[in-house]
């Protein structure tokens, strides 16, 4: 059986998210596929990367509203 693992996100990490959140909905742009590729690759552990894979994809799914 695998075993899960626990991450925690600390003042360091919350320090790099200090943009500011657009609102609304938008189709992506090339700057933020970017900061999420430099993002992701800083991300050392293995198991971490997979679990964000799947969130992302998981979350590009969602339709808000039923549209």
């Amino acid at each position: 059986m695998a075993k899960e693992e626990a991450f925690s996100f600390g003042a360091a990490g919350a320090k790099r998210g200090n943009r500011d959140a657009p609102s609304g909905s938008s189709s992506p742009n090339p700057e933020e596929g970017l900061r999420l590729v430099h993002a992701f690759y800083g991300v050392k552990h293995a198991a971490l990367r997979e679990a964000i894979i799947k969130l992302v994809e998981e979350l590009s799914t969602i339709r808000k509203g039923g549209s």
